[in-house]
């Protein structure tokens, strides 16, 4: 059974989205975040409003002085893996060695590693599959926290399921 577990797992990750960055003279590669990665951005993003549907442009405008932190986050140095970066550090680097035109490119490329619609539907469906399995309370109801992860997102706003 381990085995089989294994291969999936080589095979999801052989699949995965990669692009290369030449940052400051060294290579920075993008890859579907990991948890500590989506962690890290919703902490710096914890009081931000980010706009569903407005493309890099709109990301870009809306981050703000956040954006070199953000692209720390989902930036790695090639060779090394996303725990080891010193994230303040490379936010400065980021600032002061690349261009509006690759911050446009990296922020569009996120969207490809990272479809967070698929993603939100995907932990809907899991929510629900997982509350199919819950108990039910005393009136008959099932318990759950929440009717739909895709209702709404961290920043309260309403998804556009697109």
């Amino acid at each position: 059974m381990f085995n089989v577990i294994g291969d999936k797992i080589r095979q999801t990750f052989s699949k995965r989205p990669r692009h290369s960055y030449a940052i400051g003279g060294r290579t920075y590669v993008q890859t579907p975040l990991v948890l500590g990665q989506f962690q890290q951005l919703f902490d710096l993003l914890e009081e931000t409003m980010l706009p569903l549907n407005a493309g890099a442009i709109g990301m870009i405008t809306a981050l703000g002085s956040k954006l070199s932190s953000a692209l720390a986050i989902v930036l790695t140095e090639e060779g090394k893996t996303p725990q080891d970066k010193d994230l303040a550090a490379l936010a400065e680097k980021i600032k002061y060695a690349i261009t509006a035109e690759m911050a446009v490119e990296i922020v569009d490329d996120f969207f490809i590693c990272n479809p967070l619609p698929l993603i939100l539907k995907k932990i809907a469906g899991l929510m629900s599959a997982i509350g199919g399995m819950m108990p039910k309370t005393g009136d008959g109801s099932q318990s759950s926290a929440s009717s739909s992860a895709t209702e709404t997102l961290q920043s309260g706003t309403p998804s556009s399921g697109a």
